[in-house]
């Protein structure tokens, strides 16, 4: 094969590609899926030496200080995780007395979790240190990434938290 039967080759696959994707790099989800594994390690990390919390546990709290009572489908729902993980910890986070439950008066099948006062206060304690590790991430990139990180991030959960069936 020549080399210009070569180049154009390559130029033709090249321009096949979307803009995103250029120079071979991995597809959008296996990058996100790095990113979000890299930020979960280095968040279950600290929380785990500083707190004896996991990431589980700590979006409980978090979601429970911004609005309780919340069944465990609802925290499933607004965090987007397995309701078993989150079963495990909130039953830590109850032996620990940062939450409790009660039985839900409009649906006595339902359990409903709100946080303890000590649960708001190691809440409360936790939060600047993961506020300074997001402020750290962000101060990697430009304002225009961030705008632009930002928006496509809100694009994408958007369009995936329809429902239909991605190949």
């Amino acid at each position: 094969m020549a080399a210009n039967e070569i180049i154009a080759l390559r130029d033709g696959a090249r321009a096949g590609r979307s803009s995103l994707d250029l120079e071979g790099r991995k597809p959008l989800t296996f990058r996100l899926i790095v990113l979000s594994k890299l930020i979960s390690r280095q968040a279950s990390r600290y929380l785990n030496k500083h707190y004896d919390l996991s990431v589980a546990e700590w979006s409980i709290l978090t979601q429970l200080a911004e609005g309780s009572p919340r069944t465990l489908r609802q925290l499933a729902e607004i965090t987007r995780t397995d309701k078993a993980q989150l079963s495990r910890a909130n039953a830590a986070l109850l032996k620990r007395g940062l939450v409790e439950r009660e039985l839900d008066p409009k649906d006595a099948r339902s359990v409903l979790f709100l946080i303890t006062p000590e649960g708001r206060e190691l809440r409360e304690e936790v939060q600047p240190t993961r506020r300074e590790f997001n402020q750290t991430l962000m101060d990697q990139l430009s304002e225009e990434e961030c705008r632009a990180l930002g928006s496509g991030i809100d694009t994408l959960t958007n369009y995936l938290t329809d429902d239909f069936e991605v190949a």
